[in-house]
């Protein structure tokens, strides 16, 4: 089991959660409500500018529009990304 560590501030965990992807496919992260997530991820996506250029897809209100799931919850088999076609980011 790995140590727990703490950080100095948002930004920093952001950093350590870039460095992660640079060795993993993806970092899951689970908090209860009221714990900073949104805000973490705004750093993460921060940290992906380059001028005009990034790399994150920032999903929050404003883009949840884009796609949304349906995860066969009746039968448990088939999870499908679903894309909204009249989203105007597509």
């Amino acid at each position: 089991m790995v140590e727990p560590q703490t950080f100095a501030d948002l930004p920093t965990l952001a950093q350590r959660l870039r460095n992660e992807l640079q060795t993993k496919k993806f970092v899951l992260l689970y908090a209860y409500n009221g714990t900073g997530k949104t805000r973490l991820s705004a750093a993460f996506k921060d940290l992906g500018k380059n001028n005009d250029e990034r790399d994150t897809l920032y999903f929050n209100a404003f883009t949840e529009d884009l796609f949304q799931w349906d995860n066969d919850l009746a039968n448990d088999r088939e999870r499908v990304l679903k894309i909204n076609k009249d989203s105007r980011f597509f």
